[in-house]
């Protein structure tokens, strides 16, 4: 049962309800318009993604979908995708710690500005993913939070 699209779906739509979502951006995808849903279905069709749970809307025509397999994130049509058990680091924003460059000054880093996630894969590749500025962005990475941990856990 750990394991299965089901357990995950329901655990991401947990955390999501335990950070405030869906909200003005956020959506369940079972939840969204049909049109948008073939739309999405469409352009993630060369990838299982497993079962899409969670739409998130960025700035200029962004978007996110966190699936119970993998995350794709893109703009228009275009998209890069990652699994879950491939992730390996992750920050918020333009790198502010220093895990994929130098460290920024953390007095020039806001929070509230903040409108994408940078996350590295285990063989090397760096992908961000995209959403809005401020509370959406960081209930987006405390459900990463938690598909790491599910995954970490599962590959133990």
């Amino acid at each position: 049962m750990r394991n299965s699209e089901e357990y995950i779906e329901n655990r991401l739509k947990w955390r999501a309800g335990k950070n405030g979502l869906p909200s003005a951006n956020s959506y369940f995808f079972d939840e969204i318009d049909t049109n948008e849903k073939l739309k999405f279905h469409e352009i993630l069709q060369s990838f299982d993604i497993g079962k899409p749970v969670l739409l998130f809307k960025g700035e200029n025509n962004t978007w996110t979908i966190i699936g119970t397999k993998m995350i794709a994130s893109g703009k228009d049509s275009s998209f890069e995708a990652i699994e879950h058990s491939e992730i390996d680091t992750y920050t918020v924003g333009e790198d502010p710690m220093g895990i994929f460059s130098e460290p920024a000054k953390m007095k020039d880093f806001d929070k509230a500005k903040q409108h994408q996630i940078i996350m590295k894969a285990k063989e090397g590749r760096i992908l961000t993913i995209h959403g809005q500025r401020g509370s959406e962005l960081y209930a987006m990475l405390n459900i990463i939070l938690m598909i790491d941990r599910i995954t970490t856990t599962n590959e133990k």
